[in-house]
């Protein structure tokens, strides 16, 4: 008889503990980047080869969480909302698709080819994610990009820093992905036809 009640109670705080579990579990949403359309660059063709190295990432934003600045001094952590991968595959894996999509060069190459590029590029992200001022809220994207020559100086075709401020559509963190897209298309557009006008000089 004792050892029945010890094992109603011993199920019963089971059963408790379980139903704690439930009640604190909280879902985590995952982002990646959308690709709007590339109207900007469709006809532009440059006859060379492109490598893409790796993207690198300022230490302060290589996170998996989403995040914003709130005025000059707060920082808004986004525990439960983050990237599918953390930033610098993810925009590396973005930005190389948005070039191949737009055919513009003869062939698009990732680090680790064995093929020999005409040209490689080298960025460096600078700054990515959200901020509100007052009652509006962004998002910022802003990166460095080296465009070399492959020849045995490496020389640099140019060198430019890209910055994109966007509107978001409200102040949640389901809000800062999609801004974002916008932000790092705008910059690979720019890009691709930035190489095409230093080629061509």
């Amino acid at each position: 008889m004792r050892y029945l009640v010890f094992l109603i109670i011993l199920i019963s705080i089971q059963s408790c503990v379980q139903l704690d579990f439930k009640n604190e579990y909280i879902e985590v949403d995952y982002y990646t980047l959308n690709q709007p359309d590339l109207e900007s660059v469709k006809n532009i063709k440059v006859d060379k080869s492109l490598m893409i190295r790796n993207f690198t990432v300022a230490s302060e934003f290589d996170t998996e969480y989403l995040f914003e600045k709130i005025g000059e001094h707060d920082i808004e952590i986004y525990q439960y909302h983050r990237w599918l991968e953390l930033p610098a595959p993810l925009f590396t894996d973005y930005v190389t698709k948005r070039i191949v999509n737009s055919e513009t060069f003869s062939s698009v190459l990732q680090s680790g080819s064995f093929a020999i590029p005409d040209l490689i590029i080298e960025a460096h992200i600078l700054e990515i994610g959200g901020y509100q001022v007052d009652k509006d809220s962004y998002s910022i994207v802003k990166m460095n990009v080296n465009v070399l020559k492959n020849n045995p100086k490496k020389d640099v075709l140019f060198s430019k820093m890209y910055e994109q401020i966007h509107l978001r559509n409200n102040n949640k963190a389901s809000s800062i992905p999609e801004a974002i897209s916008i932000g790092i298309a705008k910059i690979t557009d720019q890009l691709i036809l930035d190489i095409q006008d230093n080629i061509n000089d």
